[in-house]
Formats: structure tokens, sequence, C-alpha cells
């Protein structure tokens, strides 16, 4: 007889709430009482096509991690007792129902699988139509642009990945009192007045002097610090010779930042049995790459092409249901660096000079001012391996 799986003998949120809507009254067989129940190979049909969106085959890939078909079986459905195997059975019909007599089944008992990269066209396109219309039609308010970002981060609070062992989630709490490092470059003339008054500065600029960068339209005041001196410094992109200037600010209240080096890591934590999956697989990849996008260093005469990033700085920190106070990303300039963009709190930005700790809740680090003056820089390159991907684009072997 099929096993029969009832809403209380799974431990998958999503795959309970599917039984409920979908299955019907029958015996279960894990604890022997009347219930709605999902047959195993009904779960494992359901599993099918979900699971061919994320996972590809070894040499259709440039990826060699693979896993057999049992392990992202249980993975999926959270179980690893017997009746995975019914799940397994059930998938694999499912697929050959569907097959024509000239294609290949894809799963295979014994099969590796690896995962894909997932297709975030869709999401792509939309970010250039919304950029378009915020470049030339309605630059300074545009629906279509809320829209977006509300499909991208409406959940935001809500998600959760795996780094470093571990759950975390992707809007994070600065605590109280931490340390972190703001640089600029400056000519020997300056150096007098900066060493008089190194907030005056090193601080945020005044709105007229404030330049346009990846999270700020010109004449938006922003705080862009660094987690670590030699990223900060990096940062700079000193020429050799060149002074520069750097201080410490420390945080005075819980700061909530958006952790978008997280963002990378979203496809974790997707769960097969979602009940609008495949919408989600194609947000969470967009979420992905997003983070290599808002890390791009800023070119000079180039600063038009951050106009999305800018917006998506505003609705973060001023239109989200639950604005962030700024955005922890990963350097440009420094491998395994990261940056912070603090946002100003709105309330008292339309003052003439506020004050830095009461508009970003940070504060100088007395005697902390530092003078370095680059005396080497070093790259490194390596040789990239490339491989042709099915649909004719060149990817590259990690």
């Amino acid at each position: 007889m099929a096993t029969a799986i009832c809403p209380r003998c799974t431990n998958n949120p999503e795959l309970a709430r599917l039984i409920q809507a979908s299955g019907t009254a029958k015996r279960c067989t894990l604890c022997k009482t009347r219930q709605t129940v999902l047959t195993a190979e009904q779960i494992g049909s359901i599993l099918n096509k979900n699971l061919r969106e994320i996972w590809g085959k070894p040499e259709d890939s440039g990826h060699n991690h693979t896993l057999s078909l049992r392990e992202i079986v249980q993975k999926a459905v959270g179980d690893s007792g017997e009746w995975v195997d019914e799940i397994i059975n059930g998938l694999i019909r499912a697929e050959k129902h569907n097959l024509d007599k000239r294609s290949t089944a894809f799963w295979k008992k014994q099969g590796q699988y690896v995962k894909k990269e997932i297709n975030a066209q869709e999401h792509y396109k939309e970010w250039k139509r919304v950029e378009e219309e915020l470049r030339y039609s309605r630059k300074f308010f545009s629906e279509r642009a809320k829209d977006f970002f509300d499909t991208l981060f409406g959940d935001i609070d809500d998600l959760v990945v795996v780094a470093h062992g571990k759950r975390q989630r992707v809007v994070q709490d600065i605590p109280k009192s931490e340390v972190f490092y703001r640089a600029r470059l400056c000519k020997p003339s300056e150096l007098k007045a900066i060493q008089q008054d190194p907030v005056g500065h090193l601080g945020p600029p005044p709105r007229d002097k404030a330049s346009a960068g990846r999270m700020n339209a010109e004449g938006v005041v922003v705080l862009y610090m660094a987690f670590d001196e030699e990223t900060c410094l990096a940062e700079m992109r000193p020429p050799l010779g060149c002074q520069s200037a750097i201080i410490q600010v420390k945080t005075k209240r819980d700061l909530r930042i958006l952790d978008f080096s997280l963002l990378e890591r979203v496809h974790c934590e997707i769960n097969y049995f979602h009940q609008d999956f495949l919408s989600e697989v194609k947000k969470r990849g967009f979420l992905r790459a997003l983070h290599q996008l808002i890390s791009q260093p800023v070119m000079p005469g180039m600063e038009t092409d951050y106009i999305m990033t800018q917006a998506m700085a505003e609705y973060l920190s001023s239109v989200h249901c639950h604005p962030v106070d700024g955005i922890k990303f990963s350097s440009a300039h420094r491998k395994n660096g990261f940056n912070l963009v603090l946002f100003p709190n709105k309330e008292i930005t339309g003052k003439k000079k506020p004050e830095m700790g009461s508009l970003f809740g940070v504060e100088y680090v007395e005697d902390s001012l530092k003078f370095k003056q680059t005396a080497d820089i070093i790259y490194q390159y390596k040789n990239l391996s490339f491989y042709l991907l099915n649909d004719g684009q060149i990817g590259f072997a990690q």
C-alpha cells in the first residue's frame, strides 16, 4: 500500500499546507489516524517540476559540487525516512509520463545533479524598464518603480539564509558602539585644517557639496563607511604617494541594516513546496545578482548609471513599510572587505548642517584621526576557464 502522509507528520510547513489544501481523507501511514493526506508518489509528482527549475546535470555546468537524487529529495521534504524512496518513484514516473519518445529521462535513481544558475531575465528586463522611466519620463516619482521594489523587498524582514554554518536574517541590527571607518584623500595644504576639525572634513558633506554616488543623487547626503581601515583606504583609490586622512566613527544607537552580501545566499532557503515557487525562485535569483550591481564602483562621468540604485536606496530608507537605516555591501576594491552606507534621518534633513549623530546615529571617536600615505599598490590576476552554455552564452568555472 502506498505511503500516505498527513500535515502533522511532516516537518515541512509548506508541504503541510499543500497536503491540507490538496489532499484527500485517508488513513495516514505514519500516525495511523484518518486525516487529509497525500501519497508519497503524489508528493514526488509535485516535486518534479519545481526541482527541475533548480537542478541540472554536471555536464551542463561548470560546477562540480553534486548531490544524489535521494539527497535532493531528502532536503526538499525535510525527512530521511523510507517513504523518501516512494517520493523518488513518484517523481520519476511523473517525468516519464510527460516524455515523448525522442526525449531522455532527466531523473535517475543513481544520478548526480548540480544547482543551476537561476534565470532572472524577467526581473532584469523590468529593472531596465523602470530605469528608463526614471531617467526619461518620471524622474521624481514612479508607481512602476514602487511596485517593482515592493516585489523584490516586500518580504525582506522574513528572509533567512544559511551563512557560516548558521541561520541569519538579511535584515540585522548593528549594536550601539560598533566602530566603522571613514576616509578622504587630502592635499598637504589641508592637513592642518583636517587635524583641527576632523569631523568637519571627514564627516558628512553639506548638501550643496554632496556629489552623486551609487546610493544617493546629487545633493542628497548619505554616509559611506567601511567595516575596517584597509577597506576604507582601498575605496579611496589613492595614487602612489597620495596622503589620506582616516577616522573612526561609532554607532550611538542600534541601527537596522539590510545586508546585501547575505542576499547572495537566499536561494538556500527556498521551500520546494512554496505556493508561488517559480516566481519566488526567479525573484531570489535576481536578488543574488543585485548585490553585484550595487557593489560596482562609481566611475567618473557615469553617475547617471546609478539612478536605479539611488531609487532603490530611497525606497528602502523611506518608502518600505519597515525602512532600514543603511545597507551593507561588498567592497569593489578589496577582497572580503565590506562597506556600509547610512541613510539620513528624514525628520532633520531639512536643517542646513545637521549634527552627524542626529542625522546618522554615529559619532566621531575622539583622537582616532590618522594620516596615511600610499607606499605601494599591488594588483593580482588569475586566468579564467570558460565554457559554452546551452543557450550559447559564455560561463566561467568557479
